[in-house]
């Protein structure tokens, strides 16, 4: 989560402490220069290479999956965790290294990174198969899902303070430090087995396995029941729609928030907290209200916490869609985009609680195929959404919805060039406007990685 608002700054050369925006040396700075110290260097990706690097963190996961569904299998959900927080420690540590290095070890060490997120929901399902008592599986989702309000809740406005402030070196420093000590935290208190707890009394542990099937070894999952249920096909095609809204609000609301609308850093780094912490509460009471209503069936209540979560974003979304981004409407539209992350905190008591309704005891292998649907869906996303945001120039507004900020610098130097690119006087300005923005954009295509050329692009009015 903190790779989001540093990546940001890392790209950002008007953030540097070297820049200078009154400048008129003729020998510019290298950014990536290895004389320079990390938090002052800048590194220039293009469209491609920042997808590749956000999905690189998903490619991890999906590889880590099947090696994570093995050490759950083996060695329980207590030791695979403590090895994938002690990997996630280390490679979040070693991002400025790797980024200094070069683009192919910094996508290396986003993929290695990304086993951390390769056994999360497989652990829920196992703790709430090993933990929950029968009328609390709601409780139990709503909490144990809030794993990722909390840490975008903490992640994302730490680590646009912490790039801001004291370079974007220190958000993966302090980042790994307390990845260390949340696993020595799990290693120190977690079970796989409340039996063996030392802090489980008999009067607890008689509750929890009251209306469970007890047995000794690990049951084998019914694979040919499992993905032969229609039910949990319902809900695995929930996944989608759920986690597609989650890489938005994660992944591109922190660069809608900035390069769109404009925020700076760490001001949209607050912001992004406010929906996730809305959503943690909404999980919370949801869960509540959906072991405690009685009066309605489980089945009405898992299709009605269902479509609060979806149809309330989708409609969210069509509404955001009517909003053109600019300082007069710039907070309306940052409240309209952070509502539909809110909304999805219904979804505990929705198709959450379906797949553990459906599963019982063998939650842990249902949440594994939630787990890849998760991966493969943020994936894909990361993808997407970069892919359908291209510059657009407006023939008013010359407004822009793009995937790649121009620095300080580049506007700085566009200013310049426009004013010598002027139409030469009894000359069709528009005509001149056409042939300039025909051949810039050629220019463009033939670099895509000049912010230079994007900004000039962008004062363009035709």
């Amino acid at each position: 989560m903190c790779f989001n608002p540093a990546i940001i700054v890392m790209m950002d050369t008007g953030s540097s402490p070297l820049f200078d925006p009154n400048s008129n040396s003729s020998d510019p700075i290298t950014w990536d220069a290895s004389y320079l110290s990390l938090s002052d260097r800048r590194f220039i990706f293009n469209t491609v290479q920042k997808s590749a690097l956000l999905a690189a963190v998903f490619l991890g996961c999906l590889i880590g999956v099947p090696i994570a569904g093995v050490g759950m299998q083996k060695i329980g959900a207590h030791k695979t965790m403590t090895v994938i927080g002690l990997i996630t420690a280390v490679t979040t540590a070693i991002m400025p290294l790797a980024a200094s290095i070069g683009f192919w070890p910094f996508f290396l060490v986003r993929v290695l990174q990304g086993v951390s997120l390769s056994n999360l929901l497989p652990v829920v399902g196992a703790i709430i198969a090993n933990w929950s008592t029968l009328h609390e599986n709601g409780l139990f989702v709503s909490v144990l899902t809030g794993y990722i309000q909390i840490s975008c809740g903490f992640a994302l406005p730490v680590s646009g303070i912490l790039a801001s402030h004291f370079g974007w070196p220190s958000v993966f420093y302090v980042h790994g430090l307390l990845c260390i000590l949340i696993t020595g935290l799990w290693q120190l208190y977690f079970r796989n087995d409340p039996t063996t707890h030392p802090f489980c009394s008999e009067k607890e542990l008689s509750e929890i396995r009251s209306g469970k099937t007890i047995t000794k070894e690990r049951p084998v999952p019914p694979y040919r029941e499992i993905f032969t249920c229609p039910a949990l096909y319902g809900a695995w095609i929930a996944v989608v729609g759920n986690f597609f809204i989650c890489q938005y609000t994660i992944t591109f609301l922190p660069m809608y928030l900035v390069w769109v609308i404009g925020l700076p850093v760490d001001e949209a780094s607050v912001f992004i907290a406010v929906p996730l912490a809305g959503q943690f509460i909404l999980k919370f009471g949801t869960g509540l209200c959906s072991d405690k209503i009685q009066c309605i069936s489980e089945l009405t209540k898992v299709r009605l916490f269902n479509s609060l979560a979806f149809f309330g974003s989708a409609a969210l979304f069509i509404i955001i869609s009517f909003f053109t981004p600019g300082p007069e409407s710039r907070y309306t539209s940052a409240f309209l985009a952070m509502i539909p992350a809110v909304l999805l905190g219904f979804n505990p008591g929705g198709y959450n609680k379906a797949a553990v309704l459906i599963s019982r005891q063998y939650s842990a292998t249902v949440m594994a195929v939630f787990q890849v649907i998760v991966c493969t869906t943020l994936f894909f996303g990361s993808f997407i959404i970069l892919a359908m945001t291209p510059i657009t120039v407006s023939s008013s507004t010359a407004s822009c919805s793009t995937s790649t900020p121009p620095s300080s610098s580049s506007r700085t130097r566009s200013s310049l060039l426009w004013q010598k690119l002027r139409p030469p006087s009894g000359r069709s300005r528009a005509t001149f406007a056409s042939r300039k923005w025909s051949c810039l954009r050629a220019l463009e295509l033939a670099t895509p990685n000049s912010y230079f050329i994007r900004a000039v692009l962008l004062r363009i009015r035709l």
